[in-house]
């Protein structure tokens, strides 16, 4: 079978979670002897190849060159990864259109998010921080504060900006594949659809790591773990950095530290945040390989304003580490059972997240019992469950 993704990004191992997410499935693919290819959007950091892809290239205004691609490598399946508006929104109609020539290829939309995510904005008051600590081209940040202040004063014009945008998701494209059960319900509501649609299903990302992967959970170190995009829209390290303070502050936990995993253009406001208020045992690590951090940390730390279906969440729970994350998108019930294998914490109930990390931090033979149960859960998204409902979906297409 011939597979083609369709990406804003350039998958690539170090790439972000939905990068990392397309190029794992294509090497799945590639080990069940598929071939797959990739067409993307964003032209910049596109040196490197991933492997798991015969072909990766960029995607040209001439959108004929895509279509004729597609005759000519005999695509069988077309999957879209698109999260970028704009790319949504002038190729979701090319894709439509090639229906008619292309008839042996089947078009799918994967959406690898929280329908809906849109709603959530930063605030004011953070988006000025970020355009005093930019240096250079401050354009983006300016555009995000009016995007915020929009949201903020006329919320149903947004929202009926994304029914526009999510329809013409769902009306070029009739197999539509989102990362939890729940989320058709989410997706359907945006399109004021009453009645899900049969030709759309759920399919959760799969573990990232060999299942060779297994850390000596007794040998782990006192270390809480964060792995992120620093970037304060969606993934809120200051609430993070807030909750780590208030425990240090309450509790002696100073043989205990705080490892922040990824890069991004908030890094300069979070160190600012550390320094001023005198964090104790915070560590910015940059962009890194994340497996050795999840095989010797021992908890792992989540205050997202939303996700799709988290790699980190995943991983984290293969390699023994306990996560406590904020209830902020649906999915996050599908991995963590709370109380067995992690905490789900109501979203903003600081105090509360506190206290379970403490309790985790306190309480060694809870949190062993629930790393091991967590390894043990989170084999259900094992590669070979994952991939057979990809292939029973593709044989009812």
């Amino acid at each position: 079978m011939n597979i083609l993704f369709i990406s804003d990004n350039k998958a690539e191992a170090t790439s972000g979670g939905v990068e990392r997410a397309v190029g794992n499935l294509a090497r799945y693919f590639q080990q069940s002897g598929d071939v797959c290819f990739q067409a993307y959007y964003n032209t910049q950091n596109h040196d490197s190849c991933d492997t798991a892809f015969r072909k990766q290239f960029v995607i040209q205004n001439d959108y004929s060159l895509l279509k004729t691609f597609i005759m000519h490598e005999a695509i069988d399946v077309v999957i879209s990864n698109l999260m970028n508006k704009n790319n949504i929104k002038t190729l979701m109609p090319v894709l439509n259109s090639f229906k008619i020539d292309t008839v042996n290829t089947t078009y799918c939309f994967y959406y690898h998010s929280f329908p809906g995510n849109e709603l959530r904005c930063l605030p004011p008051s953070f988006l000025l921080k970020r355009f005093w600590c930019i240096k250079g081209n401050r354009t983006n940040t300016l555009i995000n504060l009016i995007k915020s202040l929009t949201i903020i004063a006329f919320p149903n014009i947004l929202k009926s900006y994304l029914r526009k945008k999510y329809s013409r998701i769902s009306d070029n494209e009739s197999n539509l594949i989102v990362l939890s059960q729940s989320y058709k319900q989410d997706f359907a509501s945006l399109v004021h659809i009453k009645q899900i649609p049969p030709q759309w299903c759920s399919i959760s990302n799969a573990l990232s790591f060999p299942t060779n992967t297994v850390p000596e959970i007794s040998k782990k170190e006192k270390t809480v773990l964060i792995v992120a995009r620093l970037e304060e829209d969606a993934k809120r390290l200051t609430k993070a950095l807030n909750i780590w303070d208030k425990l240090c502050s309450k509790y002696d936990v100073s043989d205990w530290k705080l490892v922040i995993v990824g890069d991004g253009i908030d890094r300069p406001i979070y160190e600012k945040v550390v320094a001023k208020r005198k964090i104790p045992n915070v560590f910015f690590e940059g962009r890194q390989n994340s497996l050795p951090y999840y095989m010797r940390s021992s908890i792992f730390m989540m205050t997202s304003a939303f996700e799709g279906f988290p790699m980190t969440i995943l991983e984290t729970m293969q390699c023994g580490c306990v996560p406590i994350a904020y209830d902020t998108f649906s999915a996050v019930c599908d991995l963590i059972n709370d109380g067995k294998d992690g905490y789900i914490v109501k979203n903003d109930y600081v105090e509360d997240f506190v206290e379970k990390l403490h309790s985790l931090i306190q309480n060694e033979s809870l949190r062993l019992q629930m790393a091991q149960n967590g390894m043990r859960s989170i084999q259900r998204y094992s590669v070979d469950n994952i991939m057979k409902q990809w292939y029973d979906l593709f044989e009812k297409l």
